[in-house]
């Protein structure tokens, strides 16, 4: 004879439940966070890589430079459950993930440049150019002058943009010189700029600059570091 009484869930059931859940679907780790998020970015005094993760309680930076360990690159949380870190890299091409609470692996979310190793597993890859202050065909010309130039002997209107002009079409024409290159110097501040090529309309990011993030759009948008 059954006694007709329903079973309850005790609360601390409940939690080791949802705490499970989190644990399982990367600690709240969501695509809102990832878009506003802008890692690895280049800066003078190293690489800055960023992961959200509100409910984890630690999180480590791994990768071939430091053969994988989940100790030696500890990462800092702020107050909104964004864990950071700046390390310098070697140039050159470095596979690299998260760790959370010595667990779990996570790649980038914000970076789009992965790669799938030989257990299945998804690696952020990030390149690392031999010289910070000068990053492929975007260069710094001055104190507060950047240089940026575009190689497009096809193109009949070029032009840069980026948070610095709010994205315009227009706002920085490109001009074209004798060998099809196109060039435009605008007056930034020090700091990371991120910027993409608008060649007749269509946005594409710089593809002489190896230094990228993602644009929260499922692109990514091309770096440009402007030295004090």
């Amino acid at each position: 004879m059954k006694s007709g009484r329903t079973m309850r869930a005790r609360p601390s059931m409940i939690l080791a439940i949802v705490t499970a859940l989190v644990l399982r679907t990367g600690l709240a780790a969501g695509p809102e966070a990832a878009q506003a998020i802008m890692s690895p970015l280049i800066t003078s005094n190293g690489i800055t890589f960023s992961y959200h993760a509100p409910d984890a309680i630690s999180v480590s930076l791994t990768g071939e430079f430091n053969q994988w360990s989940i100790n030696s690159h500890l990462m800092d949380r702020n107050t909104i459950g964004v864990w950071t870190i700046t390390t310098p890299l070697k140039p050159g091409r470095h596979e690299y993930q998260f760790n959370l609470n010595g667990i779990y692996w996570k790649a980038d979310p914000s970076n789009t440049n992965k790669m799938v190793d030989k257990y299945g597993s998804s690696l952020s890859v990030i390149v690392v150019p031999e010289s910070v202050a000068v990053i492929s065909s975007a260069t710094n010309a001055g104190p507060k002058e950047t240089k940026f130039t575009c190689f497009d002997p096809l193109a009949k209107e070029v032009a840069v943009g980026g948070f610095f002009n709010s994205w315009s079409r227009t706002a920085n024409p490109m001009a074209k010189t004798t060998n099809a290159t196109w060039v435009a110097v605008i007056t930034l501040k020090p700091g990371n700029h991120a910027y993409k090529f608008c060649v007749d309309g269509k946005w594409v990011p710089d593809p002489m600059n190896p230094i990228a993030v993602a644009d929260g759009y499922g692109g990514s948008n091309s770096v440009m570091l402007v030295e004090p």
